[in-house]
């Protein structure tokens, strides 16, 4: 019986040792890595700090649900010992349930959270439906990235006044944008027409500094930099470089900036980027 019992505690050994191998030599299934942790967002940096306590806590149920396993396989029917071998498989997956039910719970509060985090929107958007329009002559492309065409999806629906007269004048590109941008980068944007130099002012265009990570509460930090107008070009450029891993806001109001022919703006034009972990004079 001794002997019987031994060869169970080995092969139990044995098998748990095959499972955990691979689990343990790619620690990551429960251990994310972390790479680039300065050029994290805030709600990036939580998710992952969540992500990492919930796997050791999962790794921690897991080998309690074998502990309990390997009571129950070595009791050689001791009723006790089976139920605290019981006892211990209940907790462990009790533990195992709250655990799955705290990741599912924190990854929909950490999306919802992303979401809120992105005003940009729009022009440029990833994951449209392709061929549909996303604005004024704006399509979404095979790619699930929308792209300026004038030919398409010019209608007033998208353009504003009326079929027979709608409001074409937009912008067709900006930057800089994404979420590791040079602290001196210019900002940049482009129009498909030449634009009325004099409508271009601290009131229609604005430059702001993200105070939160949604930009409700903001700086206007326009009063620091210069406009200038070159064409169908609008460029503004700091006196300073930016603070480093700082979230900004451009917004571009409709009704104000105006082409040559007087027409006002489509639609506004708002993005946000987000500068580099580090000070640099090298635009990007």
């Amino acid at each position: 019986m001794k002997s019987l019992n031994k060869k169970t505690k080995l092969l139990f050994l044995a098998l748990t040792g095959g499972f955990l191998w691979p689990l343990i030599s790619k620690a990551q299934i429960f251990v994310p890595q972390i790479e680039g942790l300065g050029e994290l967002s805030l709600e990036e940096m939580i998710g992952n700090i969540i992500q990492i306590a919930l796997g050791f806590l999962g790794l921690i149920a897991l080998i309690i649900i074998l502990y309990g396993g390997f009571i129950w396989m070595t009791s050689g029917g001791n009723e006790e010992k089976i139920t605290k071998a019981k006892n211990i498989l209940k907790a462990g997956v009790i533990g195992l349930v709250i655990i799955l039910a705290s990741y599912i719970i924190a990854s929909f509060v950490l999306g919802i959270i992303q979401d809120a985090t992105d005003p940009s929107g729009g022009e440029g958007g990833e994951d449209c439906i392709a061929g549909e329009c996303t604005g004024c002559n704006f399509i979404c492309g095979s790619d699930g990235n929308s792209f300026y065409d004038e030919s398409v999806c010019n209608s007033s629906l998208w353009c504003g006044g009326d079929d027979d007269d709608p409001f074409n004048f937009l912008s067709t590109w900006h930057s800089p944008t994404g979420d590791s941008v040079s602290t001196c980068s210019m900002i940049q944007v482009a129009f498909n027409n030449d634009l009325n130099e004099v409508t271009v002012n601290d009131e229609n265009f604005k430059f702001y500094l993200c105070l939160d990570e949604i930009c409700l509460d903001k700086k206007d930090k326009t009063a620091e930099g210069e406009i200038i107008v070159e064409g169908n070009i609008l460029q503004f450029i700091m006196n300073e470089n930016y603070q480093i891993n700082s979230l900004y806001l451009v917004d571009i109001k409709q009704k104000g900036v105006t082409d040559v022919d007087g027409n006002s703006l489509a639609q506004a034009l708002d993005w946000t980027f987000r500068t580099a972990g580090t000070d640099d004079d090298t635009p990007a």
